[in-house]
């Protein structure tokens, strides 16, 4: 289940109950602000929150395991095609891959 599909069955939850986002933040420990951002689908992860926040209102937020799967083998291929095999190269690779975290 991707960001907008979680939004939109936490948003018809909040709508067949009176519970107010304040009340959830208390019941889940996790700020009011991480709560709206459930609401309105604003979260790139799937963090221990979001799945506090989800498991309040019974919203399941299971990550496919498969396009996860997908995604490894490409990185995966593309590092076996450039690496040497030796540690330096190894450490230096791991370097360049762990600068790119906030380009997404």
């Amino acid at each position: 289940m991707n960001n907008i599909e979680i939004a939109e069955q936490f948003r018809k939850y909040l709508e067949e109950t009176d519970v107010t986002l304040t009340s959830i933040a208390v019941a889940t420990n996790t700020h009011q602000s991480q709560v709206s951002r459930v609401k309105s689908g604003d979260f790139k992860k799937v963090t221990e929150n979001v799945k506090r926040i989800c498991g309040y209102a019974n919203i399941s937020v299971e990550v496919a395991r498969k396009d996860i799967s997908a995604g490894k083998s490409i990185l995966i291929k593309a590092i076996d095609d450039v690496w040497d095999k030796t540690e330096p190269q190894a450490k230096a690779l791991a370097k360049v891959i762990r600068s790119l975290k906030n380009l997404t």
